[in-house]
């Protein structure tokens, strides 16, 4: 049997699901009807660091708006996933970004009850503010 590439493989897993099980996935930043959800917000829910790193080499967009403005980030800090949301961060995502509610991924994760990956957001959230107040002032 010959092996998938892992974009293919990684879309072949993903399938199954019922928000993606209709969508070509062609286009990785296709979104699912009716929860405008791209991949990459349901792997930062559920999926593996290396699934998400696949993803943005791919061309997944890090800050694409989802499912009530929900951002892959918002999505890792509503679940307690300190690790993805960390990742997310390192591959350029905005942890400024407010969803429908005006709430920042922070937020969300404060109001999950996960207290030290709200703290982990407040800090990049203050270096995030800091490189661009730098890079507007060159």
């Amino acid at each position: 049997m010959e092996q998938q590439p892992p974009l293919q493989a990684l879309i072949a897993k993903y399938r199954d699901y019922p928000d993606f099980e209709e969508l070509d996935l062609t286009d990785i930043n296709q979104q699912s009807y009716p929860d405008d959800d791209a991949l990459i917000h349901f792997v930062a829910r559920i999926g593996s660091l290396e699934e998400l790193d696949l993803l943005v080499q791919s061309g997944a967009r890090v800050n694409a708006l989802g499912d009530m403005g929900f951002t892959a980030l918002h999505n890792a800090a509503m679940n307690g996933r300190s690790e993805m949301a960390q990742k997310l961060l390192d591959l350029g995502a905005n942890p400024s970004i407010k969803n429908e509610w005006g709430q920042i991924a922070e937020t969300v994760a404060v109001h999950g009850g996960h207290a030290e990956l709200a703290k982990l957001l407040r800090r990049n959230k203050y270096r995030n503010m800091q490189r661009n107040k730098k890079q507007s002032n060159k």
